[in-house]
């Protein structure tokens, strides 16, 4: 009896173990994707884009290093100054301009898109949905 039990236990924390991650985790949710917010982008929808792309990393630096988006720039906001230069030198009119941190739940994204089109005037700034994480998943 007692080995009928055990297995009665494990089997329902098994499937209350599934069902939670069915419906939080967010590669397992199922069911169609939100559509983008307002100066939000994907990384399909930006690769589609016909003009030039400025992919910028607002990760820490030593994870930049460790790897980025192939010629993306890295504007560790620690080092805003001295990164913001070289970005500028980088950005043409006509370009868009794609942000990204680390994954989905990371908002700095969001912020230094923000900044670089509030503060610094630059159009077409947009963060990427899911950063880092959704480029690995599209290009492994």
């Amino acid at each position: 009896m007692n080995t009928l039990r055990t297995i009665v236990v494990v089997v329902v924390l098994s499937a209350v173990a599934a069902l939670l991650a069915a419906k939080y985790h967010p590669d397992l949710r199922g069911g169609p994707t939100p559509p983008l917010g307002d100066h939000e982008t994907d990384v399909v929808t930006a690769l589609t884009w016909s003009t030039r792309l400025l992919w910028v990393d607002v990760r820490a630096t030593t994870e930049f290093t460790r790897a980025h988006i192939p010629g993306a720039l890295s504007l560790d906001p620690v080092d805003w100054e001295a990164r913001l230069g070289q970005l500028l030198e980088q950005w043409h009119s006509g370009t868009k301009t794609v942000v990204y941190c680390d994954a989905a739940g990371c908002d700095l994204s969001k912020q230094i898109a923000a900044r670089l089109r509030d503060e610094v005037g630059l159009p077409e700034v947009y963060f990427l949905r899911g950063g880092w994480e959704a480029w690995q998943k599209q290009h492994p």
